[in-house]
């Protein structure tokens, strides 16, 4: 396993998150919130680890387009991870 900036990244934010979370248990187990950032959180993870895949493996122009639209749609998930993260203290 190669060890690249995203994924020393990654073990970083899991880390904190963990120890976060380990502060207050019950507040974030019974947020919908929470649970939402999670589930965006591991599509985030799956999808990234996907398309890092298939971009190291594209190489006509048409794959290329379509790894576009992924990435958009990988953004906007991650988007929703830090709107999730927002909305668990005010809910």
């Amino acid at each position: 396993m190669r060890f690249t900036p995203a994924s020393i990244a990654l073990a970083v934010m899991l880390t904190t998150g963990v120890l976060l979370v380990a502060s207050k248990p019950l507040r974030y187990y019974l947020s919908d919130a929470f649970r939402l950032k999670i589930a965006l959180l591991a599509l985030g993870v799956a999808a990234y680890v996907w398309l890092d895949r298939r971009v190291r493996a594209a190489g006509d122009e048409a794959q290329q387009g379509a790894n576009r639209i992924l990435a958009v749609a990988l953004l906007l998930t991650w988007l929703g991870v830090g709107l999730a993260g927002r909305f668990i203290g005010l809910l």
